[in-house]
């Protein structure tokens, strides 16, 4: 029997290589930061989103634009939508930014702005 660890590791590692090929092939060489970053906050939405898939393409799409998605990811921590803060917190480890626990702290100690 596969063991989800495995297959959730196997599918972004997968994910980061192919949506990294992606992107480069779907974005211009410079795109603007106001695009980049309308790009990234609407990947960052979808981490709530009705349909695994979406979700989930999103979530590695994130992990794979690097420190960059961190202000968009950074807004779902103070949501409501316990799937978009999951998903944020796992983004926020993947880059290396400590463990949920850390992130969730930050929270909690205002370091990270709260949503309206």
């Amino acid at each position: 029997m596969i063991r989800p660890a495995a297959i959730l590791t196997l599918s972004i590692q997968l994910a980061m290589f192919s949506s990294a090929s992606w992107l480069q092939a779907q974005e211009p060489e410079s795109p603007s930061k106001d695009r980049a970053t309308d790009r990234l906050t609407k990947l960052a939405d979808q981490l709530a989103a009705d349909e695994f898939l979406v979700r989930e393409t999103a979530m590695l799409e994130l992990v794979a634009a690097g420190g960059a998605a961190i202000p968009a990811v950074e807004r779902n921590l103070a949501g409501e939508n316990r799937e978009a803060i999951t998903r944020s917190l796992f983004v926020l480890e993947q880059l290396g930014l400590g463990s949920p626990r850390g992130a969730v702290a930050a929270l909690r100690w205002g370091r990270i702005p709260a949503a309206d």
